[in-house]
């Protein structure tokens, strides 16, 4: 049994087995500098416009045709220039989406307060914003996982040691990025995060997004109960914790966020 410390509070999104995927996500921004509105209803004037506690999230929407990436402010759809979106980050005034476009196949890209950014690979699942740096975990090649800082291509692992990587989360704390996802290796492989391309392996299947608070790691994801059954967890440092599901159930954890001290 692991016992967290009563500052800390892990949340941990999980859902059923076999989602179509793993797409969208939603933030929250609640900077300064912005358009809000006191208790009298009069209208404070700030530079950005944007109400505190403004929430923002990725999608996209079909209406029987292919699919169109959009992200919405509060209840406010922006249609992107792109096919799909996974993961969103805000930064003071600066809305940033990662996903896909279609062009003679899916292309890894991100947009930037709407204007894309193409992105050397096929799939871009993940975002984080540190002061001006971008960035984006995904993969080329089909299964070659890599992250992007500012448009630049980082293989997670050395192309002729294993090429095969599925790279799903990504965070920032200071000068150490850390990416969350899949290795294979001669043993077969599992789940794992990567900090500054240092793989830490993990007791489970599957790894999809990852958080750090201090110096402590925080990776969501699951593991096989015996050969078939997929149960949700998320690991701490390491150290797996099993998350509560109906008997009988399988699951996947597949976001997590800390509430630090």
């Amino acid at each position: 049994v692991m016992w967290l410390p009563a500052a800390a509070l892990v949340l941990v999104l999980t859902g059923c087995i076999n989602p179509i995927t793993d797409r969208g996500g939603t933030t929250v921004t609640n900077d300064a500098g912005t358009t809000v509105t006191d208790d009298a209803g009069s209208p404070k004037v700030t530079d950005d416009g944007v109400p505190p506690g403004t929430v923002y999230t990725a999608g996209d929407y079909s209406g029987g045709g292919p699919y169109k990436a959009c992200y919405w402010q509060g209840e406010t759809r922006v249609d992107l220039d792109g096919y799909e979106t996974y993961a969103i980050a805000v930064s003071g005034s600066d809305v940033y989406v990662a996903g896909t476009y279609a062009d003679g196949g899916l292309k890894a890209c991100y947009w930037k307060n709407g204007t894309r950014v193409a992105l050397d690979g096929e799939q871009a699942r993940a975002i984080a914003v540190s002061g001006s740096d971008v960035y984006v975990a995904g993969w080329y090649r089909g299964w070659w996982g890599c992250y992007w800082k500012n448009g630049t291509k980082y293989d997670i692992v050395p192309a002729l040691y294993s090429p095969d990587a599925y790279t799903f989360g990504i965070a920032v704390s200071g000068s150490d990025v850390y990416v969350a996802g899949h290795y294979y290796d001669e043993g077969g492989g599992g789940a794992c995060y990567w900090q500054n391309g240092t793989r830490v392996a993990l007791d489970g299947r599957q790894a999809y997004a990852i958080a750090v608070s201090g110096s402590d790691v925080y990776v969501a994801g699951y593991y096989y109960e015996g050969d078939t059954q997929r149960k949700a967890c998320y690991w701490q440092n390491g150290v797996r914790v099993d998350l509560p599901l109906p008997v009988g159930s399988q699951g996947s954890a597949w976001a997590i966020a800390v509430l630090g001290e």
